[in-house]
């Protein structure tokens, strides 16, 4: 409980020492490196409504905002039901970038997004539509920007990871050395060959120790990689020392911090099930904690209203009335600037 008043209070729970790949990002190559490189990390997700419920789908960016990469702030929008594809990442993507840049004063040196949520089948679409439109969104930044623009500042580099957790691939040792006394690997286990994809960068990381059970590696999908190019370890190394600032736990987690400061539950609302006699779903799906604090986004009885009116709808159309997501989004009300640079999503 405190670690999470601390981190919504902007206090810091963690920092990373030991990692050479962290350090070089954050504080450059040798510490008194002045300036140093501002690299920003992004969590990006969309979570969905369970089967059956008709609610828009909520995508959100979770961006460092500082310079250490250890305090995160988030922003959230609505979208069409079941679209993977973030619909607004060009506003999103503007506002996440210029937040930090404005914050410490100086243009970002390094991007690195890690993306969750994405299926084998959707790595191509997400690479054109995603990665493109973050690319265009970057220059348009440094060519607009005040402090920027003019100065002849080279771009930042762009790496756009996929992290899989829905896989079937499950890691335990042979060597009792890598056993962690539970019949698992031990965190930081890392496979890089042998299981992979023969046709994209990818690899399996273990970056946590099951309490109980088996521990479930995660898969990591490299779409783009400018900030390491092609030298996959410093990736690895990154992505397990993200996995050790989560501000909600005390050891390491399965997924970097700002994916993971999206892990939660999208509940239906059982109020209106059974004021509509509909049967009560309960969903559990991964989902920004961001995305899963959706109904906080809208002033109390309006989510009830809007989905009574949307089933009144499909009863009068037959049950194949269109979504209308437009009164959805006069609703949907963004977070309170005074929680900018809060971790209130915790």
């Amino acid at each position: 409980m405190l670690d999470r008043i601390n981190a919504r209070l902007r206090g810091e729970n963690f920092r990373v020492q030991g990692s050479t790949v962290f350090n070089r990002l954050f504080s450059g190559s040798n510490p008194g490196d002045r300036p140093p490189p501002l690299t920003m990390i992004i969590g990006a997700d969309v979570g969905h409504a369970g089967p059956g419920v008709r609610k828009p789908s909520v995508a959100s960016l979770a961006f460092n905002q500082d310079r250490h990469g250890i305090k995160y702030s988030a922003i959230s929008r609505i979208q069409e039901p079941r679209q993977e594809v973030i619909e607004d990442i060009r506003n999103m993507f503007h506002f996440a970038m210029n937040a930090l840049m404005n914050r410490e004063g100086r243009p970002v040196s390094n991007i690195i997004i890690f993306r969750d949520g994405v299926s084998e089948g959707e790595y191509n679409r997400i690479a054109t539509e995603e990665i493109g439109i973050i690319k265009d969104t970057i220059k348009y930044n440094f060519e607009n920007h005040p402090r920027i623009k003019g100065t002849g500042t080279p771009l930042p580099k762009l790496t756009f990871v996929v992290v899989g957790k829905r896989h079937h691939t499950l890691l335990f040792p042979l060597d009792r050395n890598f056993n962690d006394g539970k019949g698992n690997c031990k965190a930081g286990v890392v496979v890089d060959e042998g299981i992979i994809q023969p046709n994209v960068n990818d690899f399996y990381l273990q970056s946590h120790s099951a309490i109980q059970g088996t521990s479930r590696s995660s898969h990591y999908i490299v779409l783009k990689d400018e900030v390491f190019g092609g030298r996959t370890k410093e990736l690895q190394e990154l992505a397990f020392a993200l996995c050790h600032i989560y501000a909600k736990a005390t050891r390491s987690v399965s997924i970097p911090a700002p994916v993971y400061c999206t892990s939660a539950s999208i509940n239906t609302l059982p109020s209106l099930d059974a004021r509509l006699n509909l049967p009560f779903v309960l969903v559990s799906s991964d989902a920004d904690l961001a995305c899963g604090r959706d109904s906080f986004h809208y002033e109390p009885g309006k989510e009830d209203n809007l989905r009574a009116s949307d089933t009144a709808s499909m009863t009068s159309g037959g049950g194949n009335a269109p979504f209308n997501i437009e009164p959805w989004k006069k609703e949907f009300k963004q977070r309170n600037a005074r929680l900018e640079n809060s971790m209130y999503f915790l």
